[in-house]
């Protein structure tokens, strides 16, 4: 693997969760403001990424690119709130498993429709990686909380979660494999230009009375986390357009990677502690992340 593909990959995972700490910094009950303005900062910083690229060149618009973009937005809008009513009505740790557990989508469509060529080593990778999804997220053992009841709420609520979650990254990684890595900025402006505005009606609808108090401390912790979403997808768009690395490969590794940083920042900076049966869930995503990459 190159040296800059390395660096890449870093970046996308330093981004993509330092963009979800900079979340739950947010102690404001008012979980769809928080979201508006996250993908309203994310949309800023594609705008200024689209024209430091282009100037005031338009022509990557087109009815092609729609095609692709109104289906991502609608995705993100609808995986955003329904894991946010998913995690009021449902198990925090089980409700991040399961969402997590989405990339098994962009994974088999790399796999089944895009040909990208795996070993038995992967699949023994990908097995890893899952168990240590499981073990890092449910927190077996001695010490364990108690977990709240599973409903047919929840379970609705987090399977279009689950699903919308790994559509946006089906649909972000076909428009660049039919745009031969081009328009990604278009695609994010279009997108998230609709999941904002579905966002703000969401808004005004369930938090229309918190907006006013809950405006300051949601921008200065949501408008960083959105400029880095915005960095997470575009290095996405990189590796998803450049062919930098297979698709089937790059989400588990990018996800494996981020499950090993959260749970690093846990315990030194937070000092949260940890059951020895999560300590091996993180051993499991390591030997997962090199085997992935065999």
């Amino acid at each position: 693997m190159k040296f800059t593909t390395v660096l890449l990959l870093l970046g996308q995972i330093c981004a993509m969760t330092f963009g979800e700490v900079f979340k739950k910094k947010f102690t404001k009950k008012s979980p769809f403001l928080l979201s508006l303005i996250c993908l309203s900062s994310a949309l800023l910083t594609f705008v200024v990424i689209f024209f430091i690229q282009n100037g005031f060149n338009f022509s990557g618009y087109s009815l092609n690119l729609l095609k692709f973009a109104i289906p991502f937005g609608l995705c993100f809008a609808i995986s955003t709130i329904f894991s946010i009513l998913a995690l009021e009505c449902g198990d925090l740790s089980l409700t991040g498993l399961f969402v997590s557990f989405s990339l098994i989508l962009p994974t088999l469509y790399g796999i089944i429709f895009l040909g990208d060529s795996v070993n038995f080593l992967f699949y023994i990778g990908l097995t890893l990686f899952f168990a240590s999804l499981i073990l890092v997220n449910l927190k077996f053992g001695k010490g364990a909380k108690k977990r709240k009841p599973i409903t047919i709420k929840w379970l609705i609520f987090v399977a279009l979660s689950f699903f919308s979650n790994g559509f946006c990254c089906i649909f972000q990684t076909m428009q660049q494999k039919a745009h031969n890595g081009q328009c990604g900025s278009e695609l994010m402006i279009t997108a998230l230009s609709l999941a904002v505005v579905i966002l703000i009606v969401a808004t005004l609808i369930t938090e229309r009375k918190n907006i006013k108090t809950a405006t300051p401390s949601a921008l200065v912790w949501g408008a960083p986390s959105g400029f880095l979403i915005a960095m997470n997808n575009f290095i996405v768009m990189l590796f998803t357009g450049g062919n930098l690395m297979p698709v089937a490969i790059f989400f588990p590794v990018i996800s494996g990677g981020g499950l090993i940083l959260t749970f690093i920042l846990g315990r030194l900076i937070y000092k949260e502690k940890y059951l020895a049966l999560q300590y091996v869930g993180i051993a499991l995503g390591f030997v997962s992340i090199i085997l992935l990459n065999l």
